[in-house]
């Protein structure tokens, strides 16, 4: 396991609630096609670009309902909570990232496209980025 991969695989069991929102997740991703698809057609107009990052917004909601209940259901092993912590501040950065990419829309939608795509990169190549890494990653102070 990497450094930065997602902790959702470190479950200790497996509950209904858990299977519940994993599905509701995959149901989210299920509709990406469809968004991109939208967005791809109708580049021009803010609505499509609202609906795919509706569909990215939805997404984050999914994993951090997830990671909530692995919190409070107490599936992560303790010393897998500071990965449940740095991928929870993940979520929130990215759902901010993406909110500010898809509100530059109003000022042009070819740039709030690129914008989106930028950020997409970003959290699949996750680079180094001096600054960010501290909220990013565990520190020092974790247990």
């Amino acid at each position: 396991m990497t450094r930065r991969s997602v902790p959702l695989s470190d479950a200790v069991e497996l509950s209904g609630r858990r299977l519940d929102l994993q599905v509701g997740y995959l149901f989210v991703v299920t509709l990406l096609p469809f968004s991109a698809s939208v967005l791809a057609e109708h580049v021009t107009i803010a609505l499509a670009v609202g609906l795919y990052w509706l569909n990215i917004f939805l997404l984050g909601i999914a994993l951090a309902a997830s990671s909530g209940h692995m919190a409070r259901a107490t599936l992560v092993d303790e010393a897998n909570f500071p990965k449940l912590r740095v991928f929870r501040r993940r979520i929130l950065v990215a759902q901010l990232a993406y909110g500010i990419a898809a509100l530059t829309c109003l000022l042009n939608t070819y740039v709030s496209v690129a914008a989106l795509a930028v950020v997409q990169l970003y959290f699949i190549v996750s680079p180094r980025v001096p600054g960010l890494d501290r909220v990013l990653q565990p520190g020092d102070d974790e247990p």
